[in-house]
């Protein structure tokens, strides 16, 4: 082995126990990196699904009291509906039967087709 004053300090145990510090120190840091890098994607997945399922829940709410409100003023609107009907005319029951409808179809064109024949110009 070839020595020199140059190279003495390669075989000084404190400058090799510093290294080998600074590498379990480095090795050390990189694998807590790692494990924080892959912490972070997970977490970041957990993140992505409970908010997906957070806009699903408030999409649902959303529904239902848009449909509860909606109900309601459908409600408020037949019934005032009804209500100015009643004015002009008699409530019929719903549903009526078909052949019911037809005939009072049948008897109205029938009526307005001989008005216009007998009124045309």
């Amino acid at each position: 082995m070839i020595s020199c004053d140059c190279c003495a300090h390669y075989a000084d145990p404190t400058i090799q126990n510093k290294v080998e510090e600074a590498a379990t120190a480095r090795i050390t840091a990189q694998n807590n990196l790692d494990h924080y890098n892959k912490k972070l994607t997970e977490e970041k997945a957990r993140l992505a699904k409970a908010e997906e399922l957070a806009t699903e829940v408030q999409n649902e709410f959303e529904v239902r009291m848009f449909s509860a409100l909606n109900s309601h003023v459908q409600i408020f609107v037949v019934q005032s509906w009804r209500e100015k009907a009643s004015l002009f005319c008699e409530q019929f029951d719903n549903p009526r039967k078909v052949d019911l409808v037809q005939r009072n179809l049948t008897s109205v064109q029938n009526a307005l087709n001989e008005r216009e024949k007998r009124y045309s110009l």
